[in-house]
């Protein structure tokens, strides 16, 4: 995991040399690191999720994947991997993670319907940053899009969230990876980008 820094969006980026992240004796990242989201906490330090795997895992032949925590004072670390870890019940990809409202929120895909009943984007939350439990509606969505003329397309994939804010910082649009649904024997479909409208909640 590196970090690439930059004054405006449009560049130029420095990419630091060094990963802001590794290997950290005693705690529960192992393997490999990957698929990292940050997010600013209240008291102006960052919070990163992101997979690892168990003990054991990167000699087991097992995908054996976990989520780890670690935090750090800038954005650029150096980050500590917290003690906690969480998702290691079953295979969750992709975390997004935000604070909104006095809490942190994180959207992962669920790849193997544990959490959900369903191949889904799963809704987590957290008071505190580190123990972590699934929201109280915790289905995003259904591999499928239902698009405004009431028609439904059903996905291979949807993943990869990530969420576009707006000026008062609510949530406006989620933003995935799609595929569709390929017939068997037929060449996979090509990804696109999906931008999903959302309305905010009286």
């Amino acid at each position: 995991i590196g970090v690439a820094v930059a004054e405006n969006p449009a560049g130029p980026w420095e990419v630091l040399p060094d990963p802001l992240i590794d290997y950290q004796e005693g705690k529960p990242a192992h393997g490999y690191m990957v698929n990292p989201s940050v997010c600013e906490t209240p008291d102006g330090t960052y919070l990163m999720m992101f997979k690892a795997r168990k003990p054991g895992a990167e000699t087991s032949g097992k995908f054996d994947p976990i989520h780890c925590l670690a935090t750090a004072p800038t954005p650029t670390g150096p980050f500590t991997i917290a003690e906690e870890t969480l998702l290691t019940e079953a295979t969750a990809e992709d975390p997004y993670l935000w604070y909104q409202n006095g809490k942190y929120f994180s959207v992962v895909k669920d790849m193997h319907a544990h959490y959900t009943g369903f191949k889904s984007l799963a809704l987590f939350e957290s008071e505190d940053g580190l123990k972590w439990g699934p929201s109280e509606n915790i289905m995003i969505s259904k591999t499928e899009i239902v698009w405004e003329n009431g028609d439904t397309t059903l996905l291979q994939n949807l993943e990869r969230p990530q969420l576009w804010f707006d000026k008062d910082g609510n949530p406006t649009v989620l933003f995935c990876a799609a595929r569709e649904v390929s017939v068997k024997g037929e060449p996979a479909k090509p990804t696109f980008n999906v931008h999903i409208p959302l309305k905010k909640l009286d």
